[in-house]
């Protein structure tokens, strides 16, 4: 997968549950915004790989997602 498509981010049900905190906060992207489309230019795609059986993410989460640019793929 990770051949096909090089410029993919992974995002596991735990990274999504605690994006705030772990990417937005430890980033410093709440207090500097302007730095995503440094930190993420890379990236075309976006699959979520769910650990946990649970339902696929919020349309809320989703959606600040797709600020990247990216494409929401479900794994």
């Amino acid at each position: 997968m990770q051949d096909a498509e090089p410029g993919t981010f992974y995002l596991t049900d735990f990274l999504l549950r605690h994006f705030d905190r772990l990417v937005t906060r430890g980033l410093g992207l709440d207090k500097h915004p302007e730095l995503a489309g440094e930190y993420f230019r890379n990236y075309r795609k976006l699959i979520y790989l769910a650990q946990n059986p649970a339902p696929t993410p919020s349309n809320r989460r989703a959606r600040s997602l797709s600020t990247w640019g990216c494409s929401l793929n479900s794994g």
